[in-house]
């Protein structure tokens, strides 16, 4: 048997969370359905807008305003009306997730999340990247924070952190959308035409 079909062969014998029992294996599903249902479904208020939904109201009002008190607004009214309805059953489904794990040998539930990778280590390897980039990170943070702080100053915490709301993205995820607020990072002086010239030719004449 190939590595190929190994690999097939351990994918459809993977019962996954079919192995609840039939009653267990619906309440699970019903679970998931009623949380996309509150997420998909939910919208909120503004002072000035109504019936505002995720897509692509929120994520528009997240990439486009600089508005501090809009931004919190938004940010604590969309979590009102999703996390806080589907923490209760958010914490049925991990019970069920669980017991699903137990049953297949795992641990937890992320041990089944994690089986698509194919790795018994991605959580450690996952975090020693983490580790290594860590660095790097704490400096574009840094960087970020100070030019964000030149645009809300008083708002901003004195505990080094970003206020979430604040970093142009629902989830804080991406900071793409800050930035025309941050100014792009000059690694190196820009190199004049004529000395580039004669850069890439003294670069071929050495290759030669």
């Amino acid at each position: 048997m190939t590595e190929n079909q190994r690999r097939q062969f351990e994918r459809l014998g993977f019962l996954g969370f079919s192995i609840l029992d039939e009653n267990e294996g619906i309440e699970f599903k019903n679970i998931q359905i009623q949380m996309e249902k509150i997420y998909s479904g939910a919208t909120i208020d503004t002072e000035s807008r109504t019936n505002l939904s995720l897509e692509p109201d929120l994520t528009e009002i997240f990439a486009t305003s600089t508005n501090e008190s809009l931004l919190k607004d938004v940010w604590i009214k969309w979590r009102d009306v999703t996390g806080k309805k589907i923490r209760k059953h958010f914490a049925n489904y991990i019970h069920l997730g669980n017991k699903a794990a137990k049953n297949l040998g795992y641990k937890t539930i992320d041990d089944v999340w994690m089986f698509d990778w194919e790795n018994d280590y991605i959580k450690q390897e996952v975090e020693r990247l983490l580790n290594d980039l860590m660095g790097l990170y704490e400096k574009i943070h840094a960087y970020v924070r100070f030019h964000l702080y030149q645009h809300y100053n008083e708002t901003m915490p004195n505990d080094g952190t970003i206020p979430a709301h604040l970093l142009g993205n629902m989830w804080g995820q991406t900071w793409s959308n800050l930035l025309s607020m941050i100014p792009s990072i000059q690694l190196k002086p820009d190199i004049p035409p004529l000395d580039r010239e004669i850069n890439d030719e003294l670069k071929v004449f050495h290759l030669i």
